[in-house]
Order: C-alpha cells, then structure tokens, then sequence
C-alpha cells in the first residue's frame, strides 16, 4: 500500500519517539478518512518487530472499530494477533492486541508499562476521563490518534511532545476528503442519511414519521443488524442517539442530519465527519436543525485547521 506523505511523516515521527527516549507521547490527528489506521498498523509492527519480546496494544472505543483494527492486522502479518474485549482474552503469545477501553480497565495489570500504546480516538483519554487516562498513563510510549478538536484536558497529556498534523481545509485540497457544506435544515429523505438525535425516545418516534425509516440508540438492541440493513438499503433513514459516531466508514455516505443540541465541538465533528469520506465527484451536505448547533459546527470545523497546540 502506497502512502500519502502525511502518512509517512506520522510513521518516521511516532517510530523516532520511541526508539530515541524512554517515554514518549507521539500525537497523529488528522481528518476522518485520511489514513489514521494504516499509520497505527505500521508503527505497531515497527514497534514488535524492533526488539524481541516487545508488545503493542491498541485501545478503542467501539466494536466496529475493533474489528477493523482487528482485520487489517491480520492481512498485514504474519505475528500472532490478538483481542481484549468482554469474555475474550488475548494469550500471552499475542505481539499486537486490540482491546476495548471498557474491558482493559480492568486488566492492565496483564500489560508491562513498557508495551507500546496506540491510542485511538484519544480525544477520550483526558483529565474528565479517569479511568482512560489511566491507561494512557501505565505505559512508557504512547501514540495517540484523533481527528477531532482538541481540549484542554487532553493537552496536558499529549502537549509539548511530538505530533503530525493536516488540517481538514488542506485535506480537502489535496482531495483526501470530499468537500462539503453546513446547510439549513430539509426534512431527511433518500439513502445513507443518518440522523443524530437527542435521546432513544426522540430517535424512534422521529423513525415512525418517515416511511421506511428505522432508529438505534445506547442498549436499544438490534443495533447491528439494523445498521447493516440500512447501509444494504433495507431502510430510507437512520435515526441514531449516541451511536454512528466513530468507526462507520462508507464513502457512499454524503448527507448527515444534526438534530441535536449540544456544545460539544467532539461529538459535532464526529457526526459530521461521517459524510467526509472521498470519493469521486462527491459533495457531502452537513444539514443543522438549530442555528446554534451550525455556527458551532463551523466553528469546531475552523479548530480542525490549527495545529492542537498553538
């Protein structure tokens, strides 16, 4: 597989970290569908493969992205690999594991502080988020991914140390991204639209106003399954309260609804980075129901463009 040169910076930066110091704290954000995955698989064999006896874990956030991590591993080596998650537990054989936050909470202790951390989505390991932060803070070396806006709480982990950077207006020039618009509100029709809403209540009420529309939401049940009939074209519309955030990767996807009052900057780029993904004479319609909620989208989307940091 044949890198974008942001890639390769992000490689040389993470692997130079670890090899030169005896801690490190390497941040790589970048964009939704700009590469942050193969760059995590590539310092993870680096890593392994430098030392005998050397470890990686992957911490994430959803079992969608889990399994994501968990595939390309598996077609990129040959090296044992290996998940944490629920009742599944890695074997001491396994060089690279894939794990779920929730469930390395409390197995840590499993992990020498001197393994490699691969962070991703690390905009959730903070100074609000204990029980995260305490995993970034077990292990000697780690890398963290994001592509969102960066908060205070996660500059005192990551700041002053190393990082790569491309903002979202470079992206869409270099034609990484798909460009797009912050639009009024239209009611959701077609294929692949979801739409975020406040809660599970909101979410299935709003589903029974459109024909062939259906809802997921937090312990809704049927979430897989509804979300794989919908991206075959089973339903028109997805309603969706706290879930579609993070690990959906379906460039078709050109339209996101934001039904949703929030302040979080976070959560708004993760709903609207859905849409981003490139693909070929793409467009993608970001459509707001509140004034509020597409100022501060914008506005989040303007803090994509500055280095974390300055």
């Amino acid at each position: 597989m044949i890198l974008w040169p942001h890639q390769a910076e992000a490689i040389e930066v993470c692997t130079r970290s670890f090899h030169r110091q005896n801690r490190s704290r390497t941040l790589v954000q970048f964009p939704t569908g700009t590469g942050k995955t193969e760059v995590a698989v590539r310092v993870a064999l680096d890593f392994v493969g430098s030392a005998p006896f050397r470890r990686c874990l992957i911490a994430v956030s959803s079992e969608s992205v889990l399994q994501q991590f968990y595939k390309r591993l598996c077609s990129a080596t040959a090296l044992p690999v290996g998940l944490d998650k629920a009742e599944t537990h890695a074997r001491s054989t396994a060089k690279i594991i894939v794990g779920s936050r929730n469930s390395l909470w409390g197995r840590l202790v499993k992990y020498p502080a001197e393994t490699l951390l691969i962070d991703d989505e690390c905009h959730h390991s903070n100074y609000e988020a204990r029980e995260n932060l305490r995993i970034v803070q077990r292990f000697q070396h780690v890398v963290g991914l994001s592509a969102t806006p960066w908060t205070a709480g996660c500059s005192k982990v990551f700041g002053g140390e190393g990082q790569v950077f491309l903002s979202l207006s470079a992206a869409v020039r270099q034609g990484l991204v798909c460009p797009f618009a912050i639009s009024p509100w239209t009611e959701p029709s077609g294929l692949l639209g979801p739409v975020y809403c406040n809660s599970n209540a909101e979410a299935e009420a709003l589903s029974r106003s459109i024909p062939g529309a259906t809802w997921v939401g937090i312990n809704s049940g049927f979430v897989a399954q509804r979300i794989t009939d919908w991206l075959r074209g089973g339903y028109q519309v997805l309603f969706a309260n706290r879930m579609l955030t993070e690990g959906l990767d379906c460039p078709r996807l050109d339209r996101v609804w934001l039904d949703k009052s929030t302040d979080s900057l976070l959560l708004l780029v993760q709903c609207a980075g859905r849409a981003l993904r490139f693909q070929p004479g793409k467009r993608a319609f970001i459509y707001c129901r509140y004034k509020k909620i597409a100022e501060r989208l914008g506005a989040a989307f303007l803090r994509c463009d500055r280095p974390p940091f300055l």
